[in-house]
């Protein structure tokens, strides 16, 4: 039962850590995404 629960434990850590690693993706995309679009739409300084 121990070694069942521990490769459990095993597994969903991988998978937090491939899920942190997909959220940074995601978050550097957002940033350059939202960059562009600053330089495509500039605010008109009102």
């Amino acid at each position: 039962m121990q070694s069942t629960l521990l490769a459990k434990i095993e597994e969903l850590t991988l998978y937090v850590i491939e899920q942190k690693k997909d959220l940074e993706a995601l978050r550097r995309k957002v940033t350059q995404l939202e960059q562009e679009a600053a330089i495509l739409m500039p605010t008109t300084g009102r």
